[in-house]
């Protein structure tokens, strides 16, 4: 299975944790960020440069994210209320 498969493999795991994620304030994102790549060495270096390599993607995501966020005034909670409609 190649790196790609996996990460398409897991899409929705990563959609939901992008959905979790704009929920918390970016301390907190950094946070669990950077326990879930401590956590992530300890499985060997291919796990660990996926993970670091989804993280990429999620934190571009989130920052584009934010930055619509407050070009449209809106808060964490009209983020949430607008993703779930």
């Amino acid at each position: 299975m190649t790196e790609l498969d996996l990460f398409y493999q897991h899409v929705p795991d990563i959609a939901e944790m992008v959905v979790n994620m704009q929920e918390k304030t970016p301390e907190q994102r950094e946070q669990w960020k950077n326990k879930c790549l401590e956590y992530a060495n300890s499985l060997g270096s291919s796990a660990h440069e996926f993970i670091s390599k989804t993280f990429i993607i999620v934190d571009k995501y989130l920052k584009k994210s934010d930055e619509e966020r407050e070009r449209c005034g809106m808060n964490n909670c009209d983020v949430a209320i607008h993703n779930s409609k």
